[in-house]
């Protein structure tokens, strides 16, 4: 899949590259972004290009806190309606529930789960499957310098998060990044995790909106409808999962099951700068922790189930997908299952989507 961003924060990167003195119109050049997108905020920007566009800012800026920068210019147009949504939420953690609800209207590439646990809310960030291109460390800092910054504008009370994660590793230079996410900042792992204090997420906000904010959700539903019917490699994605097996599956099967022809169908996925294989190299991985967490299931049924020749195959698929062999996999599943039940089942819950109407 090919990541897009919101055209709007291409504005965002302007006006933090204007602080620095730079030329945006030749940085936008140089990243190959057609400079007329300025002009259109709901349009869609490859996010490769935005990665570039940033790497190249902070290169010429001699800034390696740039990322920052850019959080702090955005605003609530920056983000279409989801921003105004957000604005005008009740409670922070509403914002946050829209933020993960809507998350791929401004930027597709990653996911937004909400874990509350012993009187803490956590806002975890994730990379979306089936990325083509792999999210950078700037792209990781914005979004998360983002969310923080948000939060501190909606609440009055300016909260700083309890905690915070980035992906490592540390920068040479921590100063910026401690005064924006607090000294409670490390650098590890593979995705962002923000800790707040649930209570503080709980409390009514000053500036709460509930109809503002219900006609803003109503213009995220249609674009995110619109949005999800140009995304055909998610559709051939959520095919593959839905199968009992991927033993022996062809793209022309796939294909009869949306309701088309093979050569209609490879198009489709060549519009979008994706392929099948690709995508039933995504699809296997998935279904391979999910099986994996049945322990009824043996690895050469897995293997099998999966559409591997044999378990040597299902090995260096999983070496590759994961670092590590299914056998570590489960077996750290399953110690963290145990560690769950030890303490009472006191796991940490992910919070329900909300739904609007």
């Amino acid at each position: 899949m090919t990541a897009t961003v919101l055209a709007g924060w291409l504005g965002v990167i302007e006006q933090a590259a204007s602080r620095y003195g730079l030329d945006f119109a030749s940085l936008l050049q140089r990243s190959g972004i057609d400079p007329e997108l300025l002009q259109q905020g709901t349009a869609r920007v490859p996010q490769r290009k935005i990665s570039d566009l940033m790497q190249l800012a902070m290169l010429m800026s001699n800034d390696r806190g740039f990322a920052l920068t850019v959080a702090r210019q955005v605003r609530p147009p920056s983000w279409y309606s989801l921003g105004y949504a957000i604005w005008a939420s009740d409670t922070l953690l509403q914002g946050c529930q829209r933020l993960q609800h809507c998350a791929a209207l401004f930027a597709d590439a990653f996911h937004v789960q909400l874990i509350e646990h012993d009187r803490e809310l956590q806002v975890v960030l994730r990379q979306a499957p089936l990325l083509r291109d792999p999210l950078l460390m700037l792209d990781w800092e914005v979004f998360a310098a983002t969310i923080v910054l948000t939060i501190r504008h909606l609440h009055p009370a300016k909260p700083q998060p309890l905690r915070v994660v980035l992906p490592g590793p540390e920068p040479e230079m921590t100063v910026p990044f401690k005064r924006l996410f607090g000294e409670a900042l490390a650098w590890q792992g593979e995705e962002v995790v923000l800790t707040f204090s649930a209570s503080l997420m709980k409390e009514w906000l000053p500036g709460r909106n509930p109809e503002l904010a219900r006609q803003h959700d109503e213009l995220s539903q249609r674009y995110l409808q619109a949005m999800n019917h140009r995304s055909f490699s998610r559709q051939v994605y959520e095919q593959l999962l839905s199968r009992d097996s991927l033993r022996e599956v062809e793209a022309a099967q796939v294909a009869e099951a949306l309701h088309m022809n093979l050569r209609t169908f490879q198009r489709r996925l060549q519009d979008e700068e994706c392929c099948f294989r690709e995508l039933l190299d995504q699809a296997r991985h998935a279904l391979c922790c999910r099986y994996l967490n049945n322990e009824q299931l043996s690895m050469g049924e897995i293997s099998y189930l999966l559409g591997f020749a044999n378990v040597s195959n299902l090995y260096r698929a999983f070496r590759r997908w994961r670092q590590e062999a299914p056998g570590e996999y489960r077996q750290r599943r399953r110690h963290d299952s145990l560690a769950c039940l030890q303490t009472g089942g006191r796991s940490a819950q992910a919070l329900i989507p909300v739904t609007f109407q």
